[in-house]
């Protein structure tokens, strides 16, 4: 449980244990699969190392992957984040292969240009 800041701790109505919710909690965006319950969430295919394992397993990965592919299409995204570098390699090379037409980006490079501008 996160601590509760010296100035809050004084007010008897809220509960010690308890951080007050911010005025406008964030949302993700509407596209994100937790909230499309039509669009489910699947790997992107190179779990688990498989990516690494080298280009001999490349066309396997890609055609397996399919489904992932016809995902994000189906969302309209035009930036893939990810903080795997093995999701990262693969989703790259999906948008290589299937001329996805997306950007796809580290979530680390994205907070460093976002705290740099």
């Amino acid at each position: 449980t996160p601590a509760i800041p010296p100035s809050e701790q004084s007010d008897a109505r809220r509960p010690a244990n308890r951080v007050p919710r911010p005025a406008r909690p964030g949302r993700r965006p509407p596209t994100h699969p937790a909230e499309e319950p039509d669009i489910p969430s699947n790997c992107c295919g190179g779990g688990g190392g498989f990516v690494a394992l080298g280009e001999e397993n490349l066309d396997f990965r890609m055609k397996s992957a399919k489904v992932k592919v016809d995902q994000v299409n189906k969302t309209g995204a035009k930036i893939l984040t990810t903080a795997c570098e093995n999701c990262h390699t693969q989703l790259s090379n999906l948008n290589d292969h299937y001329q996805m037409g997306v950007e796809v980006k580290f979530l680390s490079s994205m907070v460093a240009d976002a705290l740099v501008q």
